[in-house]
């Protein structure tokens, strides 16, 4: 690693030149695959370190950290970190792959203290890195070999060789790499740019670049028009898979002939292509190609996609594979199966896509898919549907369907759905609850963001924990919570964080595109004596509002004990019960904390049984802001009582409304913390006023 990085400090500083955006320490943490305290530790080196680069670090909070510089002077850098390939050998990841690498480079038995020299770690570490490469090696049913006074080495069939040895480099790398240079240049050049960069020679080392240099002659010169229709990832991985045979079978290892493959094969068009380029490989290393080695190659060929599926042979529609598509897409979801069936861009790329499939499951061949976690982070709902899928085809089939091609699946279907949605013209409005522990303070902020990020395309309600009954569960569609709490029956709630993250954004977008284009939930209509109910009610509370309204000035020097007690003596009626009050306050501040730094203000709020009043009242700071660091420099304390009466759950959409504004109308704040009373009862009124009329409305 170059001098000025540590081997970790040089990932996570790569990692922040490739991104053209702030990202959070967590981002980084698992990119790295580190904990977020160890990341923040290493950041404390980073400033120091970028400084002879003309490059700084940045870092702000609730945006994220970046690294700050010109164009050209990151571009110097990324280059010099990902031209040092320096093992981090803190990290039991980076050992375990050194450990699967050397093992598949080396023909001889080597002794434990080998690998130890060689990863500059003790005997014990690499006894117990070994555990895990040997589980590795297992999925590829090769052992790993351990003698004493022998060495370590790999037992196992030559087909089982070449699977683990083409799988390394599938984990450790990915076709996009093969393909992201200059579009202009050719996809051979970029793939032997590849192998000859300095940040990938450990893992190509492998493979033997002067071979493969001569295949890809090979297969330049063959002209055929099939193979430049092959994907830029399916050339790539003909060419590897070539390469490494060729080394192979000159170092006399030749692969196991295998009775269950397809005994008709000879008379498949792919098998002629492979014939003609076997031929051209014996007569470039003169060497004599085996049978079993030229029917790999056609299977190799067979299970490889076309860029243009349209006039390749994948496109072909044939009744047998047309009937299982169909089939596939009654397994994932039979409600809009027949919609689905109507999308011919839908059917025809299924039916590309498993013609090749099918030859890599039969035939054993391994479906790699470097997108999985995140397919299954980003389109969960999906990808459970997709299970259906392929347990469907295990079924069928009598064959195993790995992880990989579910994820596969779950592309080509979440294209479809994104495609009926956005087809779909009577999509609906969604109802949507916010529950937080009351219902007024939490639930309102992240009801205010919801509104901000979807518009019209929802209608939101906030509800406390406690009150989510069936009837409210029956007209509401889904539910977002920031609390723990049990699922009622019948509901679907999402749990977010109180900020809601970028993830939370796109999981309740999921949801909603899911429920706009579903029937919608029957719908409580008042009818217009109950509104007259309602609105005279309404009334009532907010004359209770007005007339027990108050700001008082405070202690700048606070805490918030001082602050109960007056709570006690000064804002709460001699008829109210203040211990009750006061408890359910305490109780309400241990769940999450209601000062917000942020926004300037604390909302203490609750429900209880300690009064019948509706009351909001304010506390400001007799200096501008309040310094006890419980309250973290806000210039004003709210307090909202929520009587636990029969009118909790109008009154609570009021307090709430009250709440938002807070948020909405900075001038709601100024008019608290100018002091005034009569002022803030005129503004106050203004606001009521404009609830009652959307009440009204």
């Amino acid at each position: 690693m170059i001098s000025d990085f540590s081997p970790r400090l040089g990932q996570i500083t790569l990692n922040l030149l490739m991104q053209d955006s702030p990202v959070s320490v967590k981002y980084l943490a698992d990119s790295v695959g580190v904990s977020k305290r160890t990341v923040q530790r290493e950041l404390e080196y980073i400033e120091s370190s970028l400084k002879k680069y003309n490059l700084s670090f940045q870092s702000k909070a609730g945006t994220g950290v970046w690294i700050e510089g010109d164009k050209s002077d990151k571009e110097k850098l990324t280059a010099l970190l990902m031209a040092d390939d320096t093992l981090d050998v803190s990290n039991k990841d980076e050992r375990i792959k050194k450990l699967i690498l050397e093992l598949l480079k080396e023909s001889e038995p080597q002794k434990l203290f080998y690998y130890a020299n060689m990863l500059g770690v003790s005997e014990a570490t690499v006894s117990n890195d070994l555990d895990e490469v040997a589980k590795w090696f297992d999925k590829f049913k090769l052992s790993l070999v351990r003698k004493q006074g022998f060495g370590i080495y790999l037992e196992g069939k030559e087909k089982a060789y070449r699977k683990a040895l083409t799988a390394f480099i599938d984990e450790y790398t990915s076709s996009y790499k093969l393909t992201q240079n200059d579009k202009n240049t050719m996809r051979e050049s970029n793939l032997i740019k590849l192998i000859e960069n300095k940040s990938s020679k450990n893992i190509y080392s492998l493979l033997d670049t002067d071979i493969m240099k001569r295949v890809i002659s090979c297969l330049i010169n063959l002209n055929n028009e099939q193979i430049a229709n092959l994907t830029d990832s399916s050339y790539a991985g003909l060419v590897i898979h070539i390469t490494i045979a060729i080394n192979r079978i000159m170092h006399n290892e030749i692969i196991e002939p295998d009775s269950r493959l397809d005994e008709d094969i000879e008379h498949d068009r792919d098998y002629s292509l492979a014939v003609i380029i076997a031929s051209s490989l014996e007569k470039e290393f003169d060497i004599e190609i085996p049978e079993i080695e030229v029917t790999y190659i056609c299977l190799h060929i067979r299970a490889s996609k076309m860029q243009n599926t349209s006039n390749s042979k994948s496109s072909k529609r044939n009744n047998t594979l047309v009937s299982l598509v169909y089939e596939m897409i009654e397994a994932y979801d039979p409600d809009i199966s027949y919609i689905l069936e109507q999308d011919d861009a839908f059917i025809d790329g299924l039916i590309a896509h498993m013609q090749p499939t099918l030859v890599r499951l039969t035939n054993g061949l391994a479906i790699r898919n470097p997108l999985l976690d995140q397919i299954k982070s980003d389109y969960p709902d999906i990808f459970k549907k997709c299970k259906k899928v392929t347990a469907m085809l295990e079924e069928k089939l009598n064959l195993k369907v790995p992880e990989s091609e579910t994820g596969f699946l779950a592309v080509h279907f979440g294209a479809a759905v994104v495609r009926l949605e956005q087809n779909n013209l009577s999509k609906r409005t969604v109802y949507v609850g916010v529950v937080c522990a009351s219902g007024i303070g939490i639930s309102r902020f992240i009801k205010t963001k919801l509104e901000k990020v979807f518009g019209n395309r929802i209608s939101i309600e906030t509800y406390g924990k406690g009150d989510l009954d069936s009837n409210t569960i029956r007209k509401t569609d889904f539910f977002v919570s920031n609390i723990n709490m049990e699922v009622p029956d019948g509901a679907d709630i999402i749990f977010i964080n109180p900020l809601i993250t970028d993830s939370d954004i796109k999981n309740i977008d999921a949801n909603i595109r899911k429920y706009e284009i579903t029937a919608d939930k029957s719908e409580d209509r008042l009818d217009f004596y109950n509104q007259l109910d309602l609105i005279h009610n309404l009334t009532e509370q907010m004359k209770m509002i007005l007339d027990n309204f108050n700001i008082i000035t405070i202690s700048k020097d606070i805490d918030f004990e001082k602050y109960l007690d007056v709570l006690k003596d000064k804002l709460i009626d001699s008829d109210d019960n203040s211990e009750i009050i006061l408890s359910d306050i305490i109780a309400r501040e241990k769940i999450a904390t209601q000062v917000f730094p942020e926004m300037g203000f604390a909302l203490f709020h609750t429900k209880t049984s300690g009064t019948k009043h509706i009351r909001m009242s304010a506390c400001i700071s007799d200096s501008e802001t309040f310094e006890n660091e419980y309250f973290k420099g806000i210039s004003c304390i709210i307090t909202m009582l929520l009587p636990d009466d029969e009118h909790l759950n109008m009154n609570r959409k009021l307090l709430g409304f009250l709440s938002e504004m807070l948020i909405e109308d900075p001038t709601f704040l100024e008019v608290l913390n100018s002091g005034d009373v009569s002022v803030g009862k005129d503004y106050l009124s203004k606001i009521l006023k404009k609830y009652l009329k959307s009440i009204i409305n």
